[in-house]
């Protein structure tokens, strides 16, 4: 268990390269962003990592911007924020392959991922009982470019819009994607 009374929970990586394999990420917290890595300018790449239980009051787990961010084989668990419960993805590439995200939730937008102004591709990730307490509650897409390749979206909801997908202002693609009893208070069970 970590804990930063500002922002990174666990790693501050700053205009340097890195990889992680391998390894857990458990109970970690940050009052302000980024429970565990706040990745600013740099080149992440990570391989086999678990997330489970962690916070911050935006971007429970990982907080990425202007950088790129490689993941496959990750697994986020139970994590929480006011706002991104998992990922806020901000003017940055973002890949994921073959990743597993069940019961994370938000306050606010996106109970998983936040995407605001970049490109992002998901291939063979699934999405399992997440939820938002704003729109999005999956993931939060503003003026950006999402390609979802052969994903899952299983009993997510949102108490807004956009059970699944809130995509606002941007692209969308989807390819062999399946949505099944996903949830929206207003509009959007699975897309809105």
């Amino acid at each position: 268990q970590n804990k930063s009374r500002n922002s990174a929970g666990a790693i501050l990586n700053k205009s340097k390269s890195f990889k992680i394999d391998n390894s857990n990420f458990e109970n970690n917290l940050a009052k302000n962003r980024a429970g565990t890595i706040l990745n600013f300018n740099s080149l992440i790449d990570l391989s086999s990592v678990r997330f489970i239980n962690n916070y911050a009051t935006s971007s429970g787990c990982i907080y990425n911007e202007n950088s790129s961010f490689d993941l496959i084989h990750g697994v986020f668990y139970d994590n929480f924020a006011d706002k991104a419960g998992v990922i806020s993805n901000n003017d940055s590439f973002i890949k994921l392959n073959d990743c597993r995200f069940r019961n994370n939730s938000s306050n606010n937008c996106a109970g998983v991922i936040l995407n605001y102004k970049n490109s992002s591709e998901f291939y063979n990730c699934s999405f399992e009982k997440n939820n938002s307490n704003g729109e999005g509650g999956v993931i939060f897409n503003k003026s950006g470019n999402l390609t979802l390749d052969k994903c899952k979206f299983t009993q997510n909801s949102s108490k807004e819009n956009g059970g699944g997908i809130f995509n606002s202002e941007s692209y969308l693609y989807l390819v062999d994607c399946n949505f099944t009893g996903n949830s929206a208070i207003n509009r959007g069970g699975a897309i809105e």
